[in-house]
This record gives C-alpha cells, structure tokens and sequence, in this order.
C-alpha cells in the first residue's frame, strides 16, 4: 500500500510540474545553474513533492548531481517499504537510496551523455559560452541533444518513452494517451558496491554484456539468456542503481519496458579495460548501449505509475512479443504490452 502511494505522490509531481511549465522535466538535463549534465527528473521535481530543503540544498552547492552533498539527500516517498536497504541507507552507511524510475521508451538506451560535451561549449571557437549553458537550462539541452543526435551518442530517437534525456516532452506528444503510457516504476537499488565485488543479482545488479549489438542481432533475449533463475554469472557492471536522487544518468535512475519486469538488466559498459569479450572485466556504467528492467521485491510483479498518475501491478508474465527481434524506433512496439506501454507514440490501443 505504501508502494501505491509513493508512486501516486509522484504521478501528482509530475503532473504540477506540468501544469507549471507545460512540458515535463527531462530524464537527464543541465542543472539550472551549473555545469551539471546529469541532473535527474526527481531533481527537478523536488520542489512538486513538498520537499523545499532539499531543493534547496540541490540549489545552493556547486557538486555534481552524483557528489556530496547531493548523496546523502533522502526523501522517504522515494523508497519502497520492500526493498531490505535499512532507512534507505546505501550499503556504506550513507543516504540518498531511492526506487522509483522514469521511463525511456522500449529500446536499447545509450547510456551517457556526450563525451566532448565540455569542449563543445567552451572549446576554441564555439559560439556558445559556458555562461550561456548556465543561464539557459533548456536551451542547453536543446543544444546537447542536437550534438547528441549528430554524433550517435545519446540516439534519443530510441527514447520513446514517458521521459527523454535531454528533452523537456509536454502531454501533447503522449500520442498514445496518459492512461496507456507507463511513466514511472519502482526497481531495487543495488544491495552492495560494485567497486569491491561481484553484484550478480537480478534485483540491484546489472550483467555485462560486451557487445551491445548481440542485442539488435539477436533482439533482447541474447540478455535474457544470461539470466540463471534470480541470478546470473559471469562479470557484473559497476552501475549505481537507485543510487543519489539527483543523479539522472539512465542506469542510475531509468528503465525500458523490454524484458519482463524482475528479468535480468545488461549494459555494455565503455571497455575502460580494453576488453572486448565476456570474461573481461566490466569498465564503468557512464557510457554503452544497456537495457534496465523494472524489478521489485514484490512477488510477481511490480507497481507502475501511468501517465494520467492512476498506479498498476504489472505481471511478471506481461506479454513481452518477440525477444528475439531487435529493437525499432518507430511504429508498433516489437514488445507485446509490455512494449506498448513504454512507447508513448507507437500507435498501439493495447493496455492492461
């Protein structure tokens, strides 16, 4: 019950923030006043959850959304009463833990951000002043997610979901309508650090997958195949799930509705190591192609928040389509209802 109504609470954010500034935060953004480009979607909605100190906390201190004092924030409607994490507390002691992720859409995401991003606004001559990213939030992202695009690397034409890095969507591009879109869902926060061992469950870990084209070969279930009952072997990427609520990077804090909810999650990672096969250890989770799923200490599903703020159990059994075909950025979801409901624009009429 608890559950249900975190999840309500953030539908209704959501829906003032709306209302405020005709549009929907972005999944990813600058922070309105520095040069942060992972500012999360809780971020932006603090101020909607009556939650003023810790906006303003987010809006006095130069840290990056990922550092102190940023992590230590700890906003109880933001945690399932399932998860065993104790008071929210992460597993070094430290706060900021949270459970509810937003939506990108049913496909393989890319993971990060541009990596010439800092050059791109300051080096030599560029036009746009880091002033400028700073005093005009939005038209930073418009301007990120034209660089993105250019260059192949955040491909926010495969985030069809609810929200979208880099892009502030209103209600009118929800096509498929409010009450058909899941905007948010609750999954695990990662149970132990992944800088000192092996996280290899499928509630908090997340697989490494050495090549994200295994996925658009061999669809998603070459990543389902990985999965060995509630667990899976092999090398386990260093992704912070549920980890600092001002944190907006996709693995932190994001899903796709692809494989079944409580199904194994898998990233590529950026072979940091110089790997290039299975046994290789993973490199960082800040960039590479990855698939997050919904997860839950539930039993048999987990809760979602649709788009018009109404909360759902989705099965673990949802049909899912054909895992064995690779991802598509327009049209029908290759998905099932699962697909369906992640693509606000896919055309569908299915729900649950």
């Amino acid at each position: 019950m608890q559950c249900t109504n975190n999840l309500k609470q953030y539908g209704i954010a959501f829906h003032n923030y709306h209302d405020v500034n005709n549009s929907l935060p972005a999944a990813t953004a600058m922070h309105p006043l520095k040069m942060d480009r992972r500012f999360s979607t809780i971020g932006a909605l603090l101020p909607y959850m009556e939650q003023t100190a810790a906006w303003e906390v987010v809006m006095s201190h130069a840290a990056s959304s990922w550092e102190s004092p940023f992590a230590e924030l700890l906003v109880p409607s933001l945690q399932c009463p399932s998860d065993p994490m104790p008071s929210g507390k992460r597993y070094d002691g430290q706060y900021g833990m949270f459970n509810y992720m937003v939506c990108h859409g049913d496909n393989v995401i890319w993971n990060g951000f541009p990596s010439g991003f800092d050059n791109y606004v300051t080096g030599s001559g560029r036009s746009v002043t880091a002033s400028f990213w700073i005093a005009n939030p939005l038209a930073a992202c418009i301007e990120l997610e034209k660089y993105g695009a250019m260059y192949g690397l955040i491909a926010n034409v495969r985030q069809r979901g609810f929200f979208n890095s880099y892009y502030f969507k209103n209600f009118s591009a929800i096509v498929d309508g409010l009450s058909n879109s899941v905007a948010v869902s609750e999954a695990v926060t990662i149970p132990s650090s992944p800088s000192t061992g092996v996280v290899n469950s499928i509630h908090g870990g997340t697989k490494y997958m050495y090549s994200t084209s295994l996925l658009y070969n061999q669809g998603p279930q070459a990543c389902l195949n990985l999965q060995n009952g509630k667990v899976f072997s092999g090398n386990s990427m260093k992704v912070w799930r549920g980890m600092n609520i001002t944190d907006g990077l996709y693995n932190v804090s994001g899903f796709v509705t692809v494989l079944p909810p409580n199904s194994i999650s898998c990233n590529n990672g950026d072979n940091s190591s110089g790997g290039n096969s299975e046994e290789t250890p993973a490199g960082t989770e800040d960039t590479g192609g990855t698939l997050q799923t919904a997860n839950s200490y539930h039993s048999g599903g987990v809760n979602v928040c649709m788009g018009d703020g109404s909360v759902r159990f989705v099965s673990d059994t949802i049909d899912c389509g054909d895992l064995s075909t690779a991802p598509k950025n327009t049209g029908v979801s290759s998905y099932g209802v699962w697909g369906a409901m992640g693509s606000v624009n896919g055309g569908e009429t299915t729900s649950l």
